[in-house]
């Protein structure tokens, strides 16, 4: 006989966690599903870097080391963080030869400070610990170490079974992550855009001397290196984390890694590297759920979204999801009417404001004149870790440096015209090609 809910919460990461929390708060009866047997351990690759000062996923989060506080004063939402921390300034992206486009100069930063900083480095095992023991402390039953390999909607209740038993809840609340089984069940996947299968490979590393030590570091560019090389602090004394992605399976990511590092404009930073422990993550991107709703089941976090909702943007998402399926239980709406408040905030602040995709139009230039591009940026950009408003900050600088552009080399004009031009079709027909939808 299934156990009988109000809500069942699937997947206990950053959102999945707060939405539990929230529900047991307002006193719904509650279950958290995680398929691992540790739920605050992190297993995969993750930068666990909060944004904070600056506008991200609707909220302007904001943290107070005295109180061991992360606030979202947007929303009200409060979330205790007790470990180690550092403070991130900007955003440092380098073409292959070395030029950079600098988003908030960490050198005056850093003399500001917390004001100043644009993102913490954290431990995200202990953010998602004291997560946890909210959840435990509101009498949430947390089921560990298990798989969920149905789900049906029957009358008003939604059943799902994993391999000793099932549940029923009147609401279920899918934040299993990127690779979502519950989107793949509920058929979400066959209305998305596949835009590849991503690869990352991971490391943590000492002995780096990057020349911007408390920035979010991306090199881009080159034709024999990876998608993306990026690397950046983490909350550990002298500890960074260099992550090396890309979309075909026929790359050699540690061969990628080891190219970029062997750049004469990059060696010196790599000279006393040493590699202390590697992870990794293999992700199908999508295009974001329109409507993540389905027979009573709300997808929430990255399993809505693509590629990466963030830690901060997975908390408030978990929160609404949350807020919106007590909302719909006291007004007595069992259905789709009940949670509109959190589809109408998904489509205006997530799909509409947050609409990933566009590709990367670097692909379509050369190497000298990805060189060329940014050296115009001559000055220090608004600081930001949101890569939708860093987007923002290099368009508004592209149509100023356009005419400089057209005059000196207007052949990489009609590179950028011929690349702006593209259906979204052209742009990911490659990664198509060599990725595994598994819709």
């Amino acid at each position: 006989m299934a156990k009988k809910y109000d809500l069942i919460v699937i997947g206990a990461g950053p959102t999945g966690l707060m939405a539990a929390k929230v529900a047991g708060e307002n006193g719904l009866k509650v279950a958290l599903i995680e398929k691992k047997n540790d739920i605050p351990k992190v297993k995969r690759a993750c930068g666990e870097v909060i944004n904070i000062n600056e506008y991200s996923w609707g909220d302007f989060i904001n943290f107070n080391a005295k109180r061991k506080l992360l606030n979202f004063p947007v929303n009200g939402i409060s979330v205790k963080y007790e470990g180690p921390y550092k403070n991130i300034y900007g955003m440092y992206t380098y073409s292959p030869s070395g030029q950079c486009i600098i988003m908030g100069d960490c050198s005056e930063a850093g003399k500001v400070g917390d004001a100043a900083r644009k993102g913490i480095a954290i431990d995200k095992e202990i953010l998602q610990r004291g997560l946890l023991e909210d959840v435990q402390k509101n009498d949430v039953e947390v089921i560990q170490g298990t798989f969920i390999h149905e789900v049906e909607k029957k009358g008003e209740t939604v059943t799902v079974r994993d391999d000793s038993g099932e549940y029923e809840g009147v609401f279920v609340i899918a934040a299993d992550g990127l690779n979502s089984k519950m989107a793949q069940r509920l058929e979400f996947n066959k209305e998305r855009e596949f835009r590849g299968t991503l690869r990352c490979l991971f490391w943590h590393v000492t002995g780096v001397e990057p020349p911007a030590p408390d920035a979010l570091i991306h090199v881009m560019g080159g034709k024999e290196a990876p998608a993306l090389f990026g690397m950046c602090c983490t909350h550990r004394e002298g500890e960074y984390w260099i992550a090396v992605d890309d979309f075909s399976y026929k790359t050699d990511l540690t061969k990628g890694a080891d190219y970029v590092m062997k750049k004469d404009a990059f060696s010196p930073w790599f000279k006393k590297l040493k590699i202390i422990r590697t992870t990794s993550c293999v992700g199908n991107l999508y295009s974001p759920v329109v409507e993540p709703f389905r027979d009573n089941v709300l997808l929430a976090g990255d399993a809505a979204y693509s590629p990466q909702i963030s830690i901060n943007g997975g908390m408030i998402c978990g929160w609404k999801a949350a807020n919106s399926v007590v909302l719909a239980l006291l007004e007595g709406k069992r259905n789709k009417e009940g949670v509109m408040s959190y589809l109408d905030w998904w489509k205006k602040d997530i799909v509409e404001r947050f609409p990933y995709g566009g590709g990367n139009f670097m692909e379509s230039l050369e190497d000298s004149e990805i060189d060329y591009l940014f050296s115009l940026f001559k000055e220090p950009l608004p600081g930001t870790l949101d890569p939708t408003t860093a987007g923002m900050h290099m368009q508004k600088h592209m149509m100023k440096i356009m005419p400089v552009i057209s005059d000196e080399h207007p052949e990489i004009l009609e590179k950028l015209k011929a690349f702006q031009a593209k259906t979204s079709e052209e742009i990911y027909a490659e990664r198509q090609k060599v990725g595994f939808p598994n819709r």
